[in-house]
């Protein structure tokens, strides 16, 4: 799979190096394919209810305090790509991209496929 990579245009110059190296060192194992980073407006919006997240054409909106039926047998059935703390399931309204680049326009909509939580930079 091929990524694109889009780091904050807000930020200068080293802290969209230090941004794109730290998503390397949470997540090595999904970020070998970056085809391309791109300095990119950035809106993240958090609230009790939900996550948004917008970047250039890609966009994500994530609803969480989602309640899973424990009759599903598991309430986590993979791992977040990253190591994070407090790590809670959440429903994918939208997951969407449309830009060029990658070749293709997806979107995903009312998936149980996303974790929110936050992490921790332990030096």
């Amino acid at each position: 799979m091929t990524i694109q990579a889009h780091v904050d245009a807000k930020r200068r110059a080293e802290q969209q190096q230090a941004l794109a190296q730290l998503a390397r060192t949470l997540a090595p194992d999904h970020l070998r394919n970056v085809i391309s980073t791109t300095a990119t407006p950035i809106a993240f919006d958090t609230r009790a209810t939900g996550v948004h997240v917008a970047a250039g054409k890609a966009s994500l909106d994530v609803a969480t305090n989602v309640e899973h039926s424990p009759a599903c047998g598991a309430l986590k059935w993979f791992d977040p790509l990253a190591s994070v703390d407090d790590a809670e399931v959440g429903l994918t309204r939208t997951f969407e991209w449309s830009g060029p680049g990658l070749g293709s326009h997806w979107k995903q909509i009312d998936r149980r496929s996303s974790f929110v939580g936050s992490f921790t930079i332990r030096r």
